[in-house]
């Protein structure tokens, strides 16, 4: 039987945390953040960008039984979809992976004793589109949600797992897929999701962890190297992401952090640590080369193109646009002749009032007489000397 463990948020609720008393590790969680400016905060930030796509790579280094290493993930709703995608050493030593997306709300039920079908029907997440070795079936357990797996990935240790997840607009809906790469091998899809929520924030920047489910085993080291983080907006735009959050527990201060260039490596099940935190925020170096990833979304473009309406929003748009630059043109070109129609009008008008002004200026001359004497006078209105006729 396979066991799967989710959690729907990244700190401990009071029922978690208790469970850690019973002499599990500590849990470790990584939150990779997006630089912020003065008076900006994560939603205007994320509203701004509208990410459409989060590309994490991650490397396992220890792993035992029992054991999830959450990859990529988001906790935010109803800002964000809710969602986990990771890989898990299972009790028998089988390796595999997973992705969960969340059911929108509350459901109705306790949290950690939800039944699958507990969520009211319009708040589900149904599944759009399956790969070919991926399982799928609604879970309960720790709220309620969709829930695909690839049993057979059998991931090894030091082989990078590189994650590719896309957030798509479906109408009133959105469309939440995955694709997954181990290294050496080709891009997988893995799933992709129906959530009755249209997201207007796009993806958050990314969200991990590594946890127990199982038998206590808490000095058996888990070591996870995670990043970079890749976030890119729909016209391309791609912002890594180095700025990383890290939370732990430190009741037992069993973990380490360590920073190794464009990655953090996270490491429990260790001795007690007198350096440990109960919190850091370091800053990851930028990878060298940029990871590439453009056959994972080339992948999951085609997937999601028969249920997707980005193409058709972009049309629209398009369209709209076009139609707003030509009526803003022809309103620009009439303003355009009547300015120039006024200006002849104004020039023709000053040119009628320089001649009106000049003929009236014109200076004319007259003969005036007195007796034998002839005088002529010349001027705009021109008048005889006192004691002088118009001849």
């Amino acid at each position: 039987m396979l066991i799967f463990a989710n959690s729907a948020s990244g700190t401990q609720s009071a029922s978690a945390a208790d469970a850690y008393a019973d002499g599990r590790t500590d849990a470790m969680s990584f939150w990779f953040d997006p630089d912020l400016k003065p008076g900006e905060t994560f939603l205007s930030y994320s509203a701004k960008k509208q990410y459409r796509y989060i590309y994490k790579e991650a490397t396992i280094l220890d792993s035992t039984n029992s054991t999830y290493f959450m990859i990529t993930g988001a906790n935010g709703y109803p800002d964000y979809p809710d969602f986990y995608g990771g890989v898990q050493q299972l009790y028998n030593g089988k390796r595999v992976a997973l992705f969960s997306a969340w059911d929108l709300g509350i459901s109705n039920c306790e949290y950690f004793s939800c039944k699958a079908e507990d969520a009211e029907e319009k708040n589900k997440v149904s599944l759009w589109a399956k790969g070919a070795r991926t399982t799928s079936a609604r879970g309960g357990g720790e709220g309620t949600f969709m829930q695909s797996f690839i049993s057979d990935l059998d991931w090894e240790i030091g082989q990078k797992i590189s994650w590719l997840v896309s957030l798509e607009p479906a109408g009133l809906e959105s469309l939440l897929s995955v694709a997954i790469k181990l290294e050496g091998q080709p891009w997988e899809f893995f799933a992709s999701y129906v959530i009755p929520a249209r997201f207007k924030n796009g993806l958050p920047g990314g969200y991990g962890f590594i946890e127990d489910f199982g038998v206590n085993t808490p000095f058996v080291p888990r070591t996870m190297s995670l990043g970079p983080t890749i976030a890119e907006t729909p016209v391309g735009e791609q912002d890594i992401l180095t700025n990383l959050y890290v939370g732990s527990s430190k009741d037992k201060n069993r973990h380490k952090v360590t920073v190794v260039g464009s990655s953090i490596i996270g490491q429990v099940g260790t001795e007690p640590q007198l350096n440990a935190q109960a919190d850091y925020r370091v800053r990851l170096g930028m990878p060298t080369p940029i990871p590439d990833y453009s056959q994972g979304k080339a992948l999951l473009d085609e997937i999601v193109k028969g249920k997707s309406t980005r193409y058709q929003e972009e049309l629209k748009r398009l369209e709209q646009e076009a139609a707003a630059k030509a009526v803003a043109e022809l309103k620009a070109k009439e303003e355009a002749e009547a300015k120039a129609a006024a200006e002849l009008k104004a020039k023709e008008e000053a040119k009628v009032k320089e001649a009106a002004r000049a003929a009236s200026a014109k200076k004319t001359t007259i003969t005036c007489v007195k007796g034998k004497f002839t005088k002529k006078v010349t001027a705009v209105k021109p008048k005889c000397p006192t004691g002088y006729k118009k001849k």
